[in-house]
């Protein structure tokens, strides 16, 4: 949603596990008064443990296809 013919098209993307460091970072380059509240909704709905372990061999594997290209571009690794 961010890319036209694999050329990144917005000036900034934001990091979901960075989210309220970065729009600290954006409101201030736009000059807003304060910081953005963000809800917490659906917090604590995952089951407890690391995200790792709710994976399976063939789901990783498919994450890894279908995200390869934000994957590679924000260096994410599992």
């Amino acid at each position: 949603m961010y890319r036209i013919r694999g050329k990144l098209v917005v000036d900034r993307v934001l990091r979901y596990e960075r989210l309220a460091d970065e729009l600290d970072e954006v409101w201030a380059h736009l000059g807003l008064p304060g910081s953005p509240d963000l809800p917490r909704a659906k917090g604590n709905a995952r089951p407890a443990g690391h995200y790792r372990e709710l994976y399976t061999d063939a789901s990783r594997a498919r994450v890894a296809t279908v995200f390869a290209d934000a994957i590679e571009a924000f260096d994410y690794t599992f």
